[in-house]
């Protein structure tokens, strides 16, 4: 399976992190981590964290949804707004899907059109019978 980066976009084997953004990202955590064991509780919003860190939101959403950090506990939703992923829940400033949700729904998209191209050469549909050309799933 094929797969892009979730932060720069860079092809990879798998999903995930390159290991230039892993490495960026652990110096990440370290900062972040030092910002939120001193930051007062109205200043752990993630516009905020990203601020004081001096980075892009998205990259302090990556290591929350990674559950590196927890910038809520318990708390209400550290961003303004009902707007929540519409795959993970996250909260959102912008958009459905959140960075990370959105980078796997891409690469699941390919694999399937992928398939479904390699099918249509071999005259066969993925998890359909051999030679089916439609009517349902075999078995059926």
């Amino acid at each position: 399976m094929e797969g892009k980066c979730v932060r720069c976009g860079s092809p990879l084997k798998s999903g995930g992190l390159c290991s230039r953004c892993y490495d960026e990202m652990r110096g990440l955590l370290v900062r972040v981590k030092a910002y939120l064991s001193a930051a007062p509780s109205d200043r752990r919003g993630v516009e905020d964290v990203a601020r004081a860190v001096g980075v892009s939101p998205s990259d302090v959403w990556i290591l929350v949804r990674a559950g590196y950090v927890s910038l809520d506990e318990g708390k209400p939703s550290p961003l303004k707004g009902d707007r929540r992923c519409r795959r993970c829940g996250v909260p959102l400033e912008k958009g459905e899907y959140c960075p990370v949700c959105a980078a796997e729904i891409s690469s699941l998209a390919r694999d399937l059109s992928r398939a479904l191209e390699e099918g249509e050469e071999k005259g066969t549909w993925p998890g359909w019978g051999e030679g089916s050309s439609g009517g349902g799933p075999s078995g059926d």
